[in-house]
């Protein structure tokens, strides 16, 4: 039989059953679904899709997978067999009780906890990573600075002053004029407003600067974003293909003296170095432990480590990342300290998307760029549900709250209860929400002194809403996802086959202690011990070949008391272990099955021990008594009653296979 099919076969019988575990079904989430609807088998008037064979044959099969005509026969056989026992199980009703809804509505809770998460805004988030880290963006930006925990008639004040600038610039006062009569950086004014290139993904709290770089053309001026800083209002200058991350090494003579005189032989001293190197008169390390003036890295022959855009002067990062290749060497380039020659080391690709998609799970879940890809996932959920808002309620709430709102204990003003929020055919009670607002002590407790009653309500408001959204999509995930559809058939069947399994065989096979005698008493020329040998292993605290001789030979004529005795006096010098051993055994490797036999010594020097053993007595082969045989006999007991089990249900119920698809399916 196919070894990865086998395999497979146990996917559908009791004893994968016994396996099933929420974290390694977890781990089958991505699986290819193959949209192909059409029965591939009945069994009576129930329909198994060629989609669902192949998405299970896949899965189980994977790498094995090949769609042969013996795989794909002998796959389907199992299959056909897992399902008969499905089917018997639904129709004596395993899948009404309360034990069964229980167990399956928690596998379903703990699989739907995070899913759209997981699957909408996080996956969104790799794909928005990936795809701009592959360019560098060149800004410039004007910057109207205000903290963000200014007062709101500070903060109003400085959104006017820089919609006023903006209109400024609009209505054709150039950029860099803007930048020179407006901008509050004054560190980039003198430079034009220049930020220099920039690389997502960005720090949080700077996640609009990054939005404005990949979403403007060139040459694009933005309206105004609020950051961090304050307002911005960004130009892109130019874009190229992402510099990415490199590792380098640097030998610098600097161009000026410890009291800042500038030192015209810097230049001509660093040439006269990179020829040297060039000509191959000596090497990059060895000059630069020689001749290098950054005492930081120098006893390290100059090495930086990794470093990426932005992070050096804009001559230095040029020169650095023009090197073609690991161990190109720059001439030399100038920096306000000094004169460089740089060597790449190496060039790390950029991040894929498995990579970004593990950092970021692993990761809380929480951000500027998580939050906004999550809003744009509740407002499809909001549109798909066709979400509704009674806002004349909430103002009802909010205006009937005093300030002792802001109290972990706050008088709940008396309010009718109506639906608040609806998802579909989901309603959601002002009740609801009040519970929500006085769970969330803490965010109310922190809004005293910072917030408006009205703005805290519409915070928390919010919050609820997105709880609601997703809580919606995730009643509906098999409707949404296929192959959430999928684990949760597997599931389902999973736990019907575990059920009546555990009734048909199990229970039958333990506890039937006359059928088991009787199968074994059939069976029993299968339960066999091969010959045997009852050896003693001596371990010996010396490696000296003349003391273990003497034991040694001791022992051929004695037995295992008297050696210890004899040689354990004072000391323990010997210990022993007795062991029963079949032919064919690992330990019985070059040992012959003859009673007396003592190996010869192996001295193991390092740890100062010398062993050897002894056959004391060979035991022919019989069979075994079913104590000693009880272990496998259940389990081939258990193995028969599957093989009756199924031919009975195959009596008992119709299956027709579709040649037609079958024949599809053949690679």
């Amino acid at each position: 039989m196919n070894t990865g099919v086998h395999h497979s076969y146990r996917a559908f019988n009791y004893k994968y059953m016994n396996q099933i575990k929420l974290t390694l079904i977890l781990l089958l989430i991505g699986t290819t679904i193959v949209a192909q609807d059409d029965a591939l088998f009945h069994i009576e008037k129930d329909p198994v899709s060629v989609s669902e064979f192949k998405y299970i044959y896949e899965k189980n099969n994977r790498d094995k997978a090949d769609y042969s005509k013996p795989s794909v026969d002998e796959y389907l056989d199992l299959y056909i067999n897992f399902k008969l026992k499905v089917h018997k199980a639904r129709e004596l009703g395993y899948h009404k009780s309360e034990t069964y809804q229980r167990e399956l509505q928690g596998y379903r809770s703990q699989l739907a906890d995070s899913y759209i998460i997981d699957k909408e805004v996080i996956s969104r988030m790799v794909d928005e990573v990936y795809d701009r880290q592959k360019q560098d963006v060149e800004l410039k930006h004007i910057l109207i600075s205000v903290d963000r925990k200014t007062s709101p008639e500070q903060e109003e004040q400085a959104y006017k002053h820089v919609l006023k600038v903006k209109k400024a610039i609009d209505d054709g006062l150039g950029f860099g004029r803007a930048v020179l009569q407006y901008s509050q950086d004054r560190n980039s004014a003198a430079e034009g407003g220049d930020i220099g290139f920039v690389n997502a993904p960005l720090p949080d709290g700077y996640i609009e600067i990054e939005d404005v770089a990949y979403g403007l053309e060139v040459g694009d001026v933005s309206d105004p974003i609020r950051t961090d800083l304050g307002y911005h209002i960004i130009k892109v200058i130019s874009k190229r293909p992402a510099r990415g991350t490199m590792e380098a090494q640097h030998l610098l003579i600097r161009n000026k003296s410890a009291s800042g005189i500038r030192l015209a032989g810097a230049k001509p001293k660093a040439q006269k170095i990179y020829e040297s190197i060039a000509k191959g008169e000596r090497s990059f390390d060895e000059a630069t432990i020689i001749s290098s003036e950054d005492k930081d890295t120098k006893g390290n022959k100059g090495n930086l480590g990794f470093f990426t855009i932005g992070q050096y002067e804009r001559s230095f990062e040029d020169a650095a990342f023009a090197l073609a290749k690991d161990g190109d060497i720059s001439e030399p380039v100038e920096t306000s300290i000094g004169w460089h020659i740089i060597k790449r080391v190496s060039k790390r690709p950029l991040d894929t998307k498995d990579i970004i998609r593990e950092r970021l799970k692993n990761s809380p879940k929480k951000g500027d760029r998580f939050e906004r890809i999550r809003g744009d996932v509740v407002d499809e959920i909001k549109k798909e549900a066709s979400f509704k808002e009674d806002k004349k309620l909430l103002s009802e709430f909010t205006n009937a709250l005093s300030s002792d709102y802001y109290n972990y204990n706050w008088q709940i003003p008396e309010i009718e209860d109506k639906a608040l929020v609806t998802f579909g055919s989901d309603q959601h009670m002002i009740s609801d929400f009040i519970g929500f607002v006085k769970k969330n002590s803490k965010e109310r407790m922190r809004a005293k002194g910072q917030l408006p009653i009205e703005q805290s309500v519409q915070s928390i408001y919010n919050s609820y809403v997105t709880s609601k959204a997703i809580a919606f999509a995730e009643s509906r995930l098999e409707e949404r996802y296929p192959e959430f559809n999928n684990l949760m058939r597997e599931y389902k069947e999973g736990i019907l086959l575990f059920d009546i399994a555990k009734d048909m065989i199990w229970d039958k096979a333990s506890k039937d202690t006359a059928a088991i005698a009787t199968f074994f008493q059939s069976n029993s020329d299968n339960y066999k011990w091969k010959t045997r040998a009852q050896l003693t292993k001596y371990s010996v605290r010396t490696t000296e070949p003349a003391q273990v001789t003497t034991m040694v030979t001791y022992a051929k004529d004695n037995s295992s008391e008297d050696v210890l005795a004899l040689f354990n006096k004072g000391k323990e010098l010997l210990i022993t272990n007795e062991e029963t051993l079949e032919e064919g055994h690992k330990n019985l490797e070059g040992i012959p099955m003859q009673t007396g036999y003592v190996s010869k010594p192996v001295y193991n020097d390092k740890l100062q021990v010398t062993t050897f053993v002894k056959i004391e007595e060979v035991i022919p082969s019989r069979n075994k008594t079913l104590k000693e045989a009880k272990g496998y006999v259940i389990s081939d007991y258990q193995d028969q009653l599957d093989k009756d089990w199924i031919e009975e249900l195959k009596k008992e119920y119709k299956v027709k296979i579709h040649n037609k698809q079958l024949k599809r399916l053949y690679k």
